[in-house]
């Protein structure tokens, strides 16, 4: 066992990292923002919305004015508490009945006239008695066992999606070593350093480093697993209370969470890794709850809270946000359709609510252009990207589950309508689910292979995934509530569903953890790890290949192994450039260099492989002749010893003492001089 994945090192990255998630997005909300109707997990998400769009905007604004920093962060957080305490105070006289209370209360306290111990032992009684009455709420059989429910599935799909964040640490995809780098240049405050492209999971990241003092990879490999457990928990959170069924959002939480490889097959890879878009469908199904919410009730609130939803996801990633626009659509017609006159103005506020999200959402491209960037070129080109090979995805046993149970939605829908004229809400939630369903399954097995896109192709599978599991849920739902005498026994069904289908899943199905690829060996990360932990930031140097830039960024420095081949003299001591006599000045006292004595490959199976051919011939090369620079510079030279080697990787440390030219930088200044 490495030491990245002993129990000691993950409990203690773990504990840091969720106590800062926690701080961030659980205990400031309740202090910044006001406290809306709603159980306790409604009012948890409608805060954790509320926030991120707050720190999305906060932090474009703090990075274009090189302000983003963790105090510019606490200092504004701050004022909006107090804001938020000021607010509550009234200019009344019940303001100055409170003030006349409490003054009183402590010239009687300075006589001796209140008892301090009785006080505060009423004070805690009183307390103790909330917490009582709380606990007291959700410790009834019910509700007791719901709970447990709810944390198997989460458990379960938690441990699906974390356990190759904890047992390996290279990260995953090559997309994870791009956000990575992007989100150290926001902590950098450097905004669309390779191009244009929404910055909203990024500027997340990097606020969430600024809490916490782990280093940035574990944020990275974290931060996509619970993204993923996030969109379960959202799947569940917004069936039940559209269906006002637990078993309905606990099937489908089931079924996505710990079946969905059996629909999106290669995405389901995509729930374990870090990337922009699995952040953007965290914000999905409460989307489409808050707007199934204000469609039926007219709260404004409710609109309010879809729209931050729907805006979150065009600041992270645009084919998620087309995709959420595509589900509102949906619904907003499904609604008109059934009372054009009623819902008229109900269905004209999302509109403008939607067009208003997309003004925003275009809010990183005038940034971009505003500073002089350009498009990023790779995204750009995908976007827009066409290929000949898609092909008809071959149906599994659930796509078939999917597909009927959207149909079955369909038909109740249609029979609800006739039979039970009362349930317009419940017509209404089986037509959005059958039309929802239906557009996926048409995007997932058809739209790729007509049009030739390759960002259809390769991620609709997720989006059929979202649909399908939804579907389930909701066909559930819809059987067991129609009214019926032969279903009066709707909880025992309700319970032998959610103990019956774990059961398949578990044992039938036999789901087991996601596996991410990767483009390194989990040496070489942990070797990275290692020297970073005992030394302190931008004293050192690693020389290895592209991957390990966007790791060390931020901490110390990088330098590609064909640097180093053309630019140094293996015969000279301590990285001395060719032609001339004296080590290199602006290079670090320690210097790793890193040896793949085996050269990392893909597997030939995966898509990428053939993209990364070349470069693998290319490295094959480098790794020979550094080996024999290596070779040379340890017979001519006594600065360098072996610091780590395995069957795949070695590495050389190179070390010098300080020098005075060194010096003379540190006490004088960039150019070594002094003077006034």
């Amino acid at each position: 066992m490495s030491s990245y994945q002993t129990w000691h090192n993950q409990i203690i990255h773990v504990t840091q990292y969720f106590f800062t998630y926690g701080l961030l997005t659980v205990l400031i909300p309740r202090l910044i923002f006001k406290q809306q109707r709603g159980d306790r997990m409604e009012q948890a998400i409608i805060n954790y919305c509320k926030l991120m769009i707050l720190l999305i905007l906060l932090g474009y604004l703090l990075v274009l004015v090189k302000l983003f920093e963790m105090i510019t962060i606490l200092l504004i957080l701050g004022l909006m508490a107090i804001g938020k305490y000021m607010r509550r105070r009234s200019a009344t006289t019940e303001d100055e009945q409170v003030k006349y209370y409490v003054q009183t209360l402590f010239y009687n306290f300075l006589d001796g006239q209140i008892p301090v111990k009785a006080a505060i032992a009423a004070w805690i009684k009183g307390k103790y008695a909330d917490l009582k009455q709380e606990v007291t709420k959700y410790l009834r059989v019910p509700s007791l066992i719901r709970l447990s429910l709810l944390a198997m599935v989460i458990s379960v799909a938690a441990y699906l999606r974390f356990y190759d964040a904890v047992t390996s640490s290279p990260p995953a995809f090559s997309d994870g070593y791009v956000t990575l780098a992007w989100f150290k240049y926001i902590n950098g405050r450097h905004l669309f350093h390779d191009g244009i492209y929404p910055q909203g999971f990024h500027i997340f990241m990097a606020t969430l480093s600024k809490f916490t003092t782990i280093d940035a990879l574990y944020i990275l490999k974290y931060t996509g697993p619970f993204n993923g457990v996030l969109t379960v928990l959202g799947l569940y959170f917004a069936l039940s209370k559209m269906t006002g069924r637990y078993a309905a959002g606990l099937l489908a939480a089931i079924v996505y969470g710990w079946a969905g490889y059996y629909f999106s097959q290669n995405g389901w890879e995509r729930q374990a890794a870090t990337n922009s878009q699995e952040f953007a469908f965290v914000f999905l199904f409460p989307a489409l709850y808050f707007t199934f919410q204000y469609l039926n009730s007219k709260d404004a609130l409710s609109l309010r809270n879809a729209g931050i939803c729907i805006a979150i996801s065009g600041l992270v990633h645009s084919f998620a946000y087309a995709y959420t626009m595509m589900s509102v659509f949906i619904m907003v017609v499904v609604f008109f359709l059934t009372d054009p006159r009623g819902e008229w103005k109900s269905c004209r506020n999302v509109f403008v609510i939607c067009i208003a999200t997309g003004l925003l959402a275009s809010l990183p491209l005038g940034l971009g252009l505003l500073i002089g960037r350009g498009f990023h070129s790779s995204s750009a080109r995908y976007l827009v990207s066409q290929v000949q090979d898609i092909v008809i995805p071959e149906l599994r046993l659930l796509d078939y589950l999917g597909v009927v149970s959207i149909l079955l939605v369909g038909a109740w829908a249609l029979l609800y309508a006739i039979f039970d004229r009362g349930s317009k809400r419940e017509v209404r939630f089986g037509l959005f689910t059958f039309l929802f369903g239906a557009t996926s399954f048409v995007l997932y097995v058809f739209v790729g292979l007509w049009t030739g896109s390759e960002i259809i192709g390769s991620r609709s599978n997720e989006l059929w995934a979202f649909a399908a599991s939804f579907g389930l849920g909701a066909a559930w739902h819809m059987t067991i509530r129609f009214p019926a005498r032969w279903f009066r026994f709707r909880n025992g069904l309700d319970w032998m569903a959610c103990l019956l289908l774990p059961a398949f899943v578990l044992l039938v199905l036999k789901p087991s953890p996601i596996i991410t690829y990767k483009l390194e060996w989990g040496s070489s990360v942990e070797k990275y790890l290692q020297i970073s932990g005992k030394h302190r930031p931008n004293t050192w140097m690693i020389v290895a290949q592209e991957e390990q830039y966007p790791i060390i960024l931020g901490n110390g420095f990088h330098m590609y192994v064909r640097d180093l081949l053309q630019t140094y003299d293996p015969e000279k001591s301590y990285l001395t450039k060719r032609n001339e006599t004296k080590s290199d000045p602006d290079l670090p006292n320690d210097v790793f260099i890193f040896r793949e004595k085996v050269v990392f490959k893909v597997s030939r199976s995966n898509s990428i492989y053939p993209l990364l051919e070349e470069t693998y011939h290319r490295r094959e090369k480098e790794m020979a002749e550094l080996k024999m620079w290596l070779n040379i510079h340890q017979a001519t030279q006594q600065d360098m010893t072996l610091y780590y080697e395995d069957d795949h990787l070695e590495v050389y440390r190179l070390h010098r003492e300080m020098i005075r030219e060194q010096m003379n930088r540190i006490l004088w200044g960039d150019d070594g001089k002094g003077g006034m």
